[in-house]
């Protein structure tokens, strides 16, 4: 070949795959940064009082699930695809966690397509509206899930489809047993 021939067909083909690669690897860090949760940034704080006014599933959560019980807070909304594909995962820990009381708050503005969504997918765990207390939580991007410990600290922030949720629920609970055991060992022993 000589300086004046044309690329081969092969070269052309490798470029356009290497730009279109390019462009998909950027379209991924695009979305990710415009729709991730920064993890952590509330880890190790004493999570903002969960006053909430308008729950749309049949009963509110008792005063006590909201205060010192495990709690597991997810902020979504009813036109995010990625809330909504989380939506199965969730009712499933729901069944698996029954210490812990799981609680939805969506973003939205009207309760309406809330209602609707609550009643479609037969979701299994309080749901209410947020009405900004997501702005308290520092929420930059949903679904976005925080774990408060009994004592009502955040010990874990994240995305629900983590699977380092899953662990911090069992290692809250974990925790939990091995203080109820404790005090009922000291109860046993006191004269």
């Amino acid at each position: 070949m000589t300086e004046q021939d044309p690329k081969p067909p092969q070269s052309k083909t490798i470029n356009t795959i290497l730009m279109g690669a390019i462009i998909i690897v950027a379209l991924i860090i695009i979305i990710r940064t415009f729709t991730a949760v920064p993890t952590g940034e509330m880890v190790g704080t004493a999570a903002p009082s969960l006053d909430i006014d308008n729950w749309i599933t049949a009963e509110a959560p008792a005063a006590e699930q909201l205060s010192d019980s495990i709690r597991v807070v997810e902020f979504w909304a009813t036109w995010c695809g990625p809330c909504i594909d989380a939506i199965p995962h969730m009712k499933e820990l729901v069944e698996q966690y029954p210490q812990a009381y799981f609680i939805a708050l969506s973003i939205e503005d009207s309760p309406n397509p809330v209602e609707q969504a609550v009643q479609e997918h037969d979701i299994n765990y309080h749901v209410g509206m947020a009405d900004g207390l997501q702005h308290q939580f520092g929420v930059e991007g949903i679904p976005a899930v925080f774990i408060i410990d009994t004592e009502g600290m955040i010990v874990w922030q994240g995305h629900p489809m983590d699977d380092q949720m899953e662990n911090t629920i069992q290692q809250l609970i974990d925790l939990e047993d091995v203080d109820l055991q404790a005090e009922e060992v000291a109860l046993n022993h006191l004269p």
